[in-house]
């Protein structure tokens, strides 16, 4: 079947299309990087968001993924127990544990995020660089649109 026709004409086309790129680039890493390296969406996104941003919550990583707190903290405690991340109490609060991620993890992190840079390129390969900019400005925008919608700004 031919997607052209759906992806013009459904009423939601610029949330289907988003849904459809990333089904068909984000989706097939994740898949990838759990059978190559045993870890699972929660803890991929943890190894992610503290590989960018050491000293975070799973509450601070659920903020900006979307994904259950629950779900994260389940992915938290895996990733401790393989030796990628520590916990401690946040001092300012006990019921909240800071995440830091380990030496042996951020070499995990870098290992596998040329897989996801490969993907996000092959994605890109149709843009110039002027659609590149355009694109990176409206994303911007629309990231910036939902963290004051949501207070995570």
């Amino acid at each position: 079947m031919k997607l052209t026709p759906l992806l013009e004409e459904i009423s939601a086309k610029y949330l289907y299309r988003l849904a459809y790129l990333m089904n068909n680039y984000r989706d097939p890493w994740l898949r990838q990087v759990e059978q190559e390296f045993g870890l699972t969406r929660p803890e991929v996104t943890i190894l992610v968001c503290l590989g960018n941003i050491n000293g975070i919550t799973a509450k601070d990583v659920a903020d900006v993924t979307r994904q259950p707190k629950n779900t994260l903290s389940r992915g938290a405690l895996l990733l401790e127990k393989k030796g990628w991340i520590t916990r401690s109490d946040d001092q300012g609060d006990r019921r909240r544990n800071i995440m830091h991620i380990t030496e042996q993890g951020q070499k995990l992190y870098e290992e596998i995020m040329p897989t996801y840079e490969k993907a996000e390129h092959v994605m890109l390969t149709p843009l110039d660089e002027k659609d590149l900019v355009d694109f990176n400005r409206i994303l911007a925008k629309l990231c910036e649109y939902v963290a004051a919608q949501s207070g995570n700004d």
